[in-house]
């Protein structure tokens, strides 16, 4: 190997800059934590991870050593929102930001916190915005309507019982 085989390129990005492949991975990991989702295929992840992360409509939650959540979000056509209101969850990657219809596609907390991060998006991403979600009450998967807060009146987090340090349980 030459010496110019070891140097780092000039192109390569800061160490405290995370990349797209850097939230990729924690997003998979997410995934694998997750019952819901640990069983969807490679390919998957090409609809459904991807477009978001590349048009940046994310939102990784940090905890102390690893994320504890991730949020997907969407701005979609009339005819994309009918598909996903209809049960057809994958989006094209053209879907993720062609239209005016503000979805919270996916919150994956498998560790909980669902409501802290909702309330988190309702502060900032969502704030002043109605958005759509998907949510399942007593088995039955519905449409919910949400709101943003609005200016001066930030939607109270609920109070979490957490791990120690406040971090979600250790991954196996």
């Amino acid at each position: 190997m030459s010496e110019s085989d070891t140097k780092q390129s000039p192109e390569a990005p800061s160490k405290g800059v995370p990349t797209v492949s850097d939230i990729f991975g924690q997003a998979v990991w997410l995934m694998t934590q997750s019952p819901a989702h640990r069983n969807f295929f490679l390919s998957d992840l090409e609809w459904m991870v991807m477009p978001p992360l590349l048009a940046r409509q994310f939102r990784i939650f940090p905890g102390k050593n690893q994320p504890i959540g991730i949020a997907l979000w969407a701005s979609l056509t009339e005819e994309a929102e009918n598909r996903l209101m209809s049960g057809n969850v994958r989006l094209a990657p053209q879907d993720w930001n062609a239209g005016d219809r503000l979805w919270l596609v996916e919150l994956l907390a498998p560790f909980g916190h669902q409501d802290v991060m909702l309330a988190d998006l309702q502060n900032t991403i969502f704030a002043g915005k109605k958005f759509k979600m998907h949510r399942t009450v007593n088995g039955v998967r519905e449409v919910a309507t949400l709101e943003g807060a609005k200016p001066g009146a930030p939607v109270a987090a609920p109070t979490v019982a957490t791990g120690e340090n406040g971090e979600a349980p250790a991954a196996n």
